[in-house]
């Protein structure tokens, strides 16, 4: 038998010598660009045959070329040989190749096989997690296809753009470049991997929750190359059914669809791909809850990755191993593969890759500015007046916020000067106490009828703009409208916030019966209607309180300005979980609701004497003056409550919780104040 296999293998060697002897014949008896032609298309026929062959073929026609000093053939075949080395999952190797290939061209300015070099070698850091890299030389490619109008290869870098976006898990910015890479197509109506595009864009769709986008997109793929698909269409197109069937609980129906993929990834070779259908097919196996058979499939997986340089899926196939043996009791093992995705996930996640993604996106972002700045200069300078209005407006909201805290600033004096007569002087205690309340009702009315003053002029304002913004047409002024009007929206939520302080101080507290289950529920309702860069996870869990009465105004005040603060200042960063977590708990006369996220998080110099306090910001990201977390204070104090901050430790969350009685004691409700 072992003769038998080395036979059979000296004949396979020997039929492989006779074919590159043979091409490497065609070549030498052909002449110009025949001659690279030649061994370029003896490469493309063994790519799915068999690549390997194919990649010992480019050596000996590189030596060719070598020898002629023909820079150009060189590097078409090293763009080749990149190639052959990507589709046999060697993509170290393949980056290397075009590290050459990237030099050669760029020495001779061969421009158009440039910015092919750059598109595949993007692909190679993508698919081996350097996404920073792969980020800047896809912008890179860009520019190239830019300055040369190359419409088709300015519609890959797009595309190429898009997966990295994909793979970092910003699907709305991946969404964004895969729109304009089909945008470009349908300008130069080309079909070019039109397929694929939408294959692109149904994943994304997938991700977000839009299946019947995302099936859509799928079917459109397969309309483009109808009976004529290739099998690696084939292949994504049977793992894009099996992600939207095992979304839509058809189990059956995803198992047949990855199967499908698999097979044909392997009769493909392409390594990817199978791994990708392996991960998915150990999903559909653990919600039929055969775990062993997710743990085959997902060390046929382990294998793949471990051979090849695919760290992420390497990293996703650790921790559904660490959740499946966890489901079979074995933590021991689970822990030992929760601990290696750990630290793969922050070896590819690293504190460098994020700064230099950041990095990038600046970089291209500014090139992009000068040069919209240098193409609009003359508009700019028409249009400098607009800055001196929006100017203008900035300066009065800084303004009037300045005049409130200065106020502050002056009633605080006025407190403590107070407390000092009163150790002095008894007798002057009524009319100090009386100098006071006249010094907050000025105030209280200052803040009232200023608020509606300007409310007149704002809503002129934002009136104004709305009409220019329609008639307009201009990009750059369209632009600078657009930010006056979010300027004139972000100082109206500021009167609002005063407007409802002064609500709070006047509202008389009626006691009634408060659903607070109904209460938190609307709130959140709200909050689920915002869309946001990533899926905040929500956990509530409400005791039953049929009990509770209090003021249903004030209450819902405390609980909106505290929920809405844990929504908006939640952690956009890809490798946080973010969630909200409530909790109501009934014990007997009072009720305890706690509201924990793990969001951005408090500053660590403000403590719980000072964050409760007027024109506090607990974030930079607040535009409303730090007056959230001061009206839930003054509100939850009206209604007979407390407020209280905590954070954890390790700084991992951060939580308020609010006591509140049962039935607020009739004798402690605050009288309102009296407006002049």
């Amino acid at each position: 038998m072992r003769a038998i296999i080395i036979f059979c293998f000296i004949c396979c060697t020997t039929n492989s010598l006779a074919q590159i002897d043979s091409i490497i014949t065609v070549i030498n008896n052909e002449k110009g660009v025949s001659r690279v032609e030649a061994g370029l298309n003896f490469m493309k026929s063994q790519l799915n045959k068999n690549p390997q062959l194919a990649l010992d073929a480019s050596e000996e026609i590189l030596k060719i070329f070598y020898k002629d000093k023909d820079s150009l053939s060189i590097t078409k075949v090293l763009y080749a040989q990149a190639f052959l080395l990507r589709r046999l999952a060697r993509e170290k190797e393949a980056i290397i190749i075009l590290d050459k290939a990237y030099g050669l061209a760029k020495r001779n300015q061969f421009f158009e096989e440039l910015s092919k070099i750059i598109n595949l070698k993007a692909l190679s850091y993508t698919y081996t997690a350097q996404y920073d890299l792969a980020l800047n030389a896809n912008f890179e490619a860009l520019t190239i296809n830019e300055k040369l109008n190359n419409k088709e290869d300015l519609s890959i870098s797009c595309n190429n753009i898009g997966l990295v976006y994909f793979k970092l898990k910003n699907y709305e910015a991946a969404l964004e470049y895969y729109r304009k890479s089909l945008e470009i197509k349908k300008t130069i109506n080309s079909n070019f991997d039109l397929d694929r595009l939408y294959i692109n864009m149904a994943l994304c769709y997938n991700q977000l929750g839009d299946l019947p986008t995302a099936e859509m997109y799928v079917n459109n793929g397969l309309e483009v190359c109808k009976d004529n698909c290739a099998n690696d269409l084939k292949m994504s197109a049977a793992y894009c059914f099996g992600i939207i069937n095992l979304a839509n609980n058809k189990l059956e129906a995803s198992e047949k669809n990855y199967l499908v993929a698999i097979e044909l990834s392997k009769s493909q070779n392409e390594k990817l791909l199978q791994i990708e259908s392996l991960k998915g097919l150990a999903d559909v196996y653990e919600k039929q809850n055969k775990l062993n058979k997710a743990l085959e499939v997902l060390q046929e997986a382990e294998k793949l990755a471990l051979s090849s340089y695919y760290y992420q899926n390497l990293a996703d196939i650790y921790k559904k191993n660490a959740r499946i043996h966890s489901l079979k009791n074995d933590f021991e093992v689970s822990t030992q593969y929760s601990n290696k995705y750990i630290q793969l996930r922050d070896s590819l996640m690293s504190e460098e890759l994020i700064k230099n993604l950041a990095d990038v996106q600046a970089k291209y972002a500014e090139r992009e500015n000068l040069s919209t700045i240098r193409d609009n200069e003359k508009i700019i300078k028409a249009q400098r007046s607009l800055n001196y209005a929006i100017a203008f407006i900035v300066v009065m909201a800084f303004a009037f916020i300045y005049l409130i805290m200065r106020n502050s600033r002056t009633i605080k004096k006025l407190n403590a000067k107070l407390a000092l007569e009163v150790e002095k002087k008894t007798k002057e205690l009524i009319k100090a106490n009386h100098n006071l309340k006249q010094v907050n009702d000025e105030l209280d009315n200052l803040v009232y009828k200023t608020s509606h003053d300007i409310r007149g002029p704002l809503a002129t304002l934002k009136g104004v703009c709305n009409i220019a913004i329609m008639d307009v047409k201009d990009p750059l002024a369209l632009s600078f409208l657009h930010k006056l009007d979010i300027t004139s929206s972000q100082l109206n939520q500021v009167l609002d916030k005063f407007s409802r302080v002064n609500e709070i101080y006047n509202t008389h507290v009626r006691p009634v019966s408060v659903d607070i289950e109904w209460v938190i529920k609307g709130i959140l309702q709200n909050q689920m209607q915002i869309q946001r860069v990533k899926k905040i996870d929500l956990q509530v869990n409400i005791e039953p309180t049929p009990d509770f009465k209090t003021e249903p105004n004030l209450f819902y005040y405390a609980m909106s300005s505290v929920i809405d603060n844990a929504f908006k200042y939640y952690n956009e960063s890809p490798r946080i979980d973010s969630f909200v977590n409530i909790q109501v708990l009934n014990k007997g006369k009072e009720i305890k609701i706690i509201i924990r996220d793990n969001g951005v998080g408090i500053p660590i110099n403000l403590d719980e004497d000072s964050l409760f306090h007027m024109f506090t910001r607990g974030s930079e990201r607040s535009l409303t003056g730090g007056m959230g977390l001061f009206i839930a204070a003054i509100s939850t104090r009206k209604i007979q409550g407390e407020i209280h901050f905590n954070r954890a430790e390790d700084f991992s969350f951060t939580e308020f919780l609010f006591d509140l009685p049962m039935v607020p004691d009739p004798a402690r409700i605050e009288k309102p104040r009296e407006r002049h």
